[in-house]
Order: C-alpha cells, then sequence, then structure tokens
C-alpha cells in the first residue's frame, strides 16, 4: 500500500504536488506506522555550524529518517545516481537536497561540490558505507570521506541508526524500489563530533588512513547494540 501509493503519486502529480503528497505520506509513516525515537539531539551543531554527519545503512527509508530528525540542519545527503532510476527513491530523493555521487569511482565534481557546501556554512550527510547493508550489520567504511574531513576541517557527527530494517527491509529478490512498509519502531543515536586523528610521525599512509577511518567507524558501532556492528564489533 505504501509503495504503490507513493508511485502513484510520482506518476499523476506535478513535481510541487509530488513532494507535498510524499511528506504527507511520510508524516503519516513516522506518526502513525513507525515514530522515531531521538537520542542524543543535545550533540546537533546549531544551523549554519557546518558538520560531516555520518550514519550505519539498513534500509531506504534512513534518508527520510534522518532528513526529518536534521530538519534544521538540512544538510546535502550524499546520494548514488541509481536513486534516480527507481519511481520509489526517486521521489524521497526529490524530498532533500543531494549531492550526486558516481558509483565506485572517484568522483571530483561531487568532491568539489561537497567541500564548496561545507564552506559556505551548509552541512552533509554521509553514509560511509556506501550502500545498505543487506546482513543488517556495519560493512566495512569507504575512504573517500576522508578526503572531505581533511580538506574541510569540519567536525563529523556520528548517528546510529536501528529499526528501519524492520520497518523497510531490502527486498529478497535485490529489486530497488520493491519493498514493503510494516509497523515499528526507529531509533536514532546521535553522538558527540570529533575531528579527524593527526597522523603520527613515523606513521604510514595506509595506517592513518585505516586508523582515520576506524575512528569514524567505531563512532557508530559503539552506539549500535552489538549484534549490529558487523567487523566493528
Amino acid at each position: 500500500m505504501f509503495r504503490d501509493l507513493l508511485l502513484k503519486t510520482a506518476m499523476i502529480l506535478p513535481p510541487k504536488v509530488q513532494k507535498f503528497a510524499a511528506e504527507k505520506v511520510l508524516d503519516h509513516v513516522f506518526t502513525k506506522i513507525a515514530p522515531i525515537n531521538v537520542s542524543g539531539a543535545e550533540n546537533l551543531p546549531e544551523p549554519g555550524v557546518p558538520a560531516i554527519f555520518v550514519c550505519n545503512h539498513l534500509s531506504n527509508l534512513d534518508g527520510p529518517v534522518i532528513r526529518r530528525v536534521l530538519k534544521r540542519q538540512d544538510p546535502y545527503f550524499v546520494a548514488g545516481m541509481k536513486l534516480d532510476n527507481v519511481s520509489l527513491t526517486s521521489l524521497f530523493k526529490n524530498l532533500f537536497k543531494s549531492v550526486d555521487i558516481k558509483p565506485n569511482s572517484p568522483d571530483k565534481e561531487a568532491m568539489k561540490a561537497m567541500l564548496g557546501h561545507l564552506k559556505s556554512g551548509e552541512s552533509i550527510m554521509i553514509f560511509p558505507e556506501g550502500t545498505r547493508s543487506r546482513s543488517y550489520s556495519l560493512q566495512e567504511g569507504k575512504r573517500g570521506i576522508l578526503l572531505i574531513a581533511r580538506l574541510s576541517g569540519v567536525p563529523i557527527v556520528p548517528m546510529a541508526l536501528t529499526g528501519t530494517d524492520k520497518v523497510l527491509p531490502i527486498n529478497p529478490e535485490g529489486e530497488m524500489g520493491a519493498e514493503k512498509v510494516h509497523k515499528g519502531n526507529i531509533s536514532l543515536v546521535i553522538g558527540n563530533p570529533f575531528n579527524l586523528p593527526l597522523k603520527l610521525q613515523d606513521e604510514s599512509k595506509e595506517d592513518f588512513e585505516k586508523r582515520s577511518m576506524d575512528a569514524i567507524m567505531m563512532s557508530i558501532a559503539r552506539m549500535l547494540p552489538k549484534e549490529y556492528r558487523g567487523i566493528y564489533a
């Protein structure tokens, strides 16, 4: 029902009306079907103070959940271009500001856009795993975020999400946009902001990048239940 309603909306309404209708559907989901419990909201930066938000990735519902919680911060979401190819995910994506990134390649234009937003006082939101986890536990983080964090110098704000894997689980056949919504509860924990560690004098680039990436992923893992921590348990 949820999927069919969104798809019908996407097909027959003008863009502005699509967004209005989609917002109403999400309001219904987050108030009647899957309420969001937030803890650590005191760790959020004030609007206009740039930050790099990072979170584990479980479901196509993650973006709308985080957008709702970070309404005042209004970050740009770093999103894969493939989301535009599916009506359901495209409708979600059109609700928030985004930076499109090419998968599995160094995307210099996307990097430039992210740095520009951060330097102008905007925030960005990145799922460092790069894709939804089919095991629902943390996968190895991708290191592209390190360059953005180093060049911008802004703090990283870790977040840990649970429940979206139950409310809108990944379709077993792998069909993007074919998920079905279920009743449940969603939890988002917001951690303390931090900056990347400094490079040690005799540390190799490889070791430094691994240590920096581990710091990011462990900041998320520590706030997750044990069964969600994956390789960072």
